[in-house]
């Protein structure tokens, strides 16, 4: 299809930018989406959205589905911390949030998300991969400031594309970090795959 064509095409360019490509679950608990990256559910920061809740769960570690990628990526970093640096990790993958304006209640899309975790990694060199992204579609890239509690103030900006507020990139915040045994710097971004055409 048309999409998938689309998706394998922006897992091929992230491989190209040094990213290893990665699959993980779509299913997390709201401790992992929301506590352990220093988010608060329901307020307006990306990612912060209300997540659809399973009704019969096998294990309290899989309760909802997932509103944002980037906390699946900085689990990997944390069961890998026995791994060199750097480690260039991307997902394309399944997110969702309660949408009470669809028929289904939930809105569904697919998100591009990666973090880059090492001595090197800053804000800077994630939106170099960003702009990567934005000029192989030839789309006109801003990042206004914005404040996000998972991220450092002043090193976090919004992702807009041709105009359209996509997602949010920055360095991930020290508390973010010690949560998970991080000890180096790590900085990612998440982008609504839809808006990178």
């Amino acid at each position: 299809t048309p999409e998938s064509r689309h998706e394998e095409a922006v897992r091929d360019l992230l491989v190209g930018l040094g990213f290893e490509d990665l699959l993980n679950f779509n299913l997390t608990s709201e401790r992992e989406l929301f506590e352990r990256m220093n988010l608060e559910s329901g307020t307006a920061a990306f990612g912060a959205g209300a997540p659809p809740e399973l009704i019969e769960s096998y294990s309290e570690d899989f309760t909802v589905l997932r509103t944002w990628a980037l906390p699946s990526l900085v689990q990997v970093l944390e069961n890998n911390t026995h791994r060199s640096y750097p480690q260039h990790l991307s997902e394309i993958g399944f997110v969702a949030q309660v949408d009470e304006s669809t028929v289904t209640n939930v809105a569904e899309r697919r998100s591009v998300a990666a973090v880059l975790a090492g001595p090197a990694a800053t804000y800077e060199t994630a939106k170099g991969r960003v702009q990567a992204l934005a000029k192989n579609f030839d789309l006109d890239l801003e990042t206004p400031r914005t404040t996000h509690p998972s991220f450092i103030d002043g090193r976090v900006a919004e992702v807009v594309l041709d105009g359209t507020v996509a997602g949010v990139i920055g360095e991930l915040h020290p508390a973010v970090l010690v949560e998970h045994d991080l000890e180096v710097p790590v900085a990612g971004f998440e982008i609504d795959l839809e808006t990178l055409r």
